[in-house]
């Protein structure tokens, strides 16, 4: 009995070894634990805000591509105004050109001189005619028109012969 009475003690006492071991493991571990409770809550944390942060700058981007957007719109707008702006510029441009180049020189008219007249008289008095000259009027009309049918010169002169 002796025996078995230090066998059961020195198997309490490793049990009791044992037991004060596991509970120094579990009350670490218990530590460790909660060492890692409170490092995952801080990564909670910090990873809720970087997300915040990240949705921040979604936000910004769609901001940007909205703005691009329009930009892109207003430069097309603008790029048709200016096509439209040039094509009346070049046709103002051409008609000017076509109006100050189509003014030309049909013919230059004067009327006669009297010292012409008296000239011609005498001559067709000695030549041809009887000796009264009738006095005669003509107009000579000049017209001109421009390509577009617009009405370049218009002009009525009377002149005696």
């Amino acid at each position: 009995m002796e025996k078995k009475a230090k066998t059961l003690k020195e198997h309490n006492a490793k049990t009791r070894i044992q037991a004060q071991d596991s509970w120094r493991h579990f009350t670490e571990a218990s530590g460790n634990l909660e060492e890692a409770r409170v490092e995952g809550k801080e990564a909670i944390f910090a990873l809720e805000g970087e997300f915040k942060k990240t949705e921040v700058i979604q936000e910004e981007i769609e901001r940007e591509e909205k703005d691009r957007k329009e930009a892109v719109e207003r430069i097309c707008f603008m790029e048709e105004e200016h096509a439209d702006f040039y094509q009346k510029k070049k046709k103002i441009v051409n008609e000017i050109i076509e109006i100050k180049g189509n003014v030309r020189v049909f013919a230059r008219l004067r009327p006669i001189l009297k010292s012409e007249m008296i000239k011609m008289k005498a001559k067709l008095n000695k030549d041809y005619m009887p000796h009264s000259i009738q006095s005669k009027q003509k107009v000579i009309q000049l017209k001109s028109k421009s390509a577009t049918d617009a009405p370049l010169l218009d002009i009525n002169e009377t002149f005696e012969f």
